[in-house]
């Protein structure tokens, strides 16, 4: 029996102030499949997903659920048709408990009160197929991002959805978690619920998904079955022509003395931790989720305080009580939550870039803000990253995720920074950026600064890194000389488990 259409969209088209995002698309997605949603940042999905949404009104077009021609009014008007959407930047409170995240918007009362009993079987029922060890009563706020995202998940299958979008899941995800997801992910549809899977890591899209559209400046380039493709078919239809990767090792130099000592540095999930960064390298820190990587950056950054250990930079005792200190020291932090931790959504690209650096763009005794310099600067930056945006005038909010990253990146590169902290930096960003933004942190590290950086992605660390730190359970289990293997790290990784 042929599955039938739940969701279709035909000559949907969208056009934003000297831009069209989404021209003439079509696209369909069937019961109980799931089905990629590709493409470069800039393309267009984010354009599709937000109309579904009821985010953003298309300027023409028809949308269908099922049979029925609909005219999406609203975020709730979608949800009652039964489109759920889990976003790169997941929608949970974090000063709420996992129980009541769940039940957001349809708390359980009885006269009027939340009834936490019920509150709290609902969420142990809900939690059944995602995290049945997991307490409702955890604030989310102290979960990892992998749990994060399964909670979203079984937030949405309470609510019956028929077509579940699911953005860049796997981004901060190790390789486990990202099993478990895609377990999860085959089971909802084997009771029918289909699945979006807006995804750059093409490699996943090939071993999830049933089916793949591509898009393009706006345009649906095409929808294929997986077994009609293979990884460099997707590659062109993202990149429109054949991607050359840069072999990093062009720019290489041979790293310098160091400048960060770290000794038997112990705090949160961190414990012993012992190392150095050379001036001129890049070293990699490798771990599975939990491992205690990114409490690792921020503890050097002063967002985090070790409960013992010392923290040296070119040989003097840092004492850091908040990010400001370190920042005074030439210390940059590019965090992985970048929408919370790093951009001013509702500020233009212009201010996001240039707000660390006011006073070098100052004029005269008063200080008046040069803002011809500060777009000059906004415009190198966009060149640089090959940011897609109409200008530096542009709001943050109006990029896409992997756009956003850019330009956080952007924002340190006007500086004189000694040491990059870089927490998943190409998360959410398309083939070429991805690229482009490791090449960047080569060229810092060819130009004398220091770069830490963490990444899911254990392929990314291995092109990347000079050495790689690898954390187990916030414990060193490893430092590894490169050149070094993606299998290498993943089996240092896993050293302790096997012991």
């Amino acid at each position: 029996m042929t599955p039938s259409t739940v969701l279709k969209v035909t000559s949907l088209s969208k056009r934003f102030p000297g831009v069209q995002a989404l021209q003439n698309a079509n696209f369909e997605v069937k019961e109980g499949e799931i089905h990629a949603l590709i493409g470069a940042n800039g393309a267009g999905k984010s354009t599709l997903i937000k109309i579904l949404a009821g985010v953003e009104t298309a300027n023409s077009g028809m949308i269908q659920i099922g049979d029925t021609e609909v005219d999406i009014h609203d975020a709730n008007h979608s949800r009652q048709l039964g489109l759920a959407f889990i976003h790169q930047e997941l929608a949970l409170v974090s000063r709420m408990t996992v129980a009541e995240n769940l039940a957001l918007g349809v708390l359980p009362r009885k006269f009027g009160i939340v009834s936490r009993r019920k509150l709290h079987a609902q969420a142990i029922r809900a939690l059944s197929d995602f995290l049945p060890d997991l307490n409702p009563n955890t604030m989310v706020g102290d979960l990892p991002v992998a749990t994060q995202w399964l909670v979203s998940l079984a937030r949405v299958s309470m609510q019956q959805a028929k077509v579940i979008f699911l953005d860049e899941p796997t981004a901060a995800l190790g390789s486990y978690e990202v099993e478990i997801l895609f377990r999860v992910v085959r089971e909802i549809t084997a009771r029918g619920a289909a699945v979006v899977f807006v995804s750059h890591r093409l490699q996943e899209v090939l071993e999830l998904c049933d089916r793949v559209t591509a898009l393009r400046a706006g345009k649906i380039i095409g929808t294929y079955d997986i077994g009609e493709v293979e990884y460099q078919t997707l590659v062109n239809l993202v990149a429109g022509d054949e991607v050359v990767s840069s072999p990093l090792s062009e720019v290489l130099d041979s790293p310098g003395l160091p400048i960060l000592e770290v000794d038997d540095l112990s705090g949160g999930p961190l414990e012993g931790v012992t190392f150095n960064l050379l001036e001129g390298e890049v070293l990699g820190v490798g771990g599975l989720v939990g491992s205690g990587r990114t409490e690792l950056l921020e503890t050097i950054y002063g967002e985090r305080t070790p409960e013992s250990g010392t923290i040296k930079l070119a040989g003097e005792t840092l004492s850091f009580t908040q990010p400001s200190d370190a920042v005074e020291r030439g210390i940059a932090m590019l965090p992985e939550n970048r929408r919370d931790q790093a951009l001013f959504s509702e500020r233009s690209i212009r201010i996001n870039t240039v707000m660390s650096h006011l006073n070098s763009f100052a004029r005269g005794l008063l200080r008046i803000p040069n803002v011809s310099a500060e777009n000059a600067k906004t415009d190198e930056q966009i060149e640089r990253l090959m940011i897609s945006t109409t200008g530096p005038r542009q709001l943050v909010r109006e990029l896409s995720g992997g756009n956003q990253q850019k330009v956080v990146v952007g924002r340190w590169l006007c500086g004189d920074v000694k040491i990059f902290l870089v927490d998943e930096p190409t998360k959410g960003v398309d083939i070429a950026g991805k690229s482009e933004i490791l090449l960047e942190l080569r060229r810092l590290a060819a130009a004398g600064s220091a770069v830490m950086v963490v990444s899911s992605q254990l392929e990314e660390i291995a092109d990347v890194a000079d050495r790689v730190l690898v954390l187990s359970e916030g414990k060193v289990a490893a430092i590894l000389d490169g050149p070094v293997t993606e299998n290498e790290i993943l089996q240092a990784c896993y050293k302790d488990e096997a012991a």
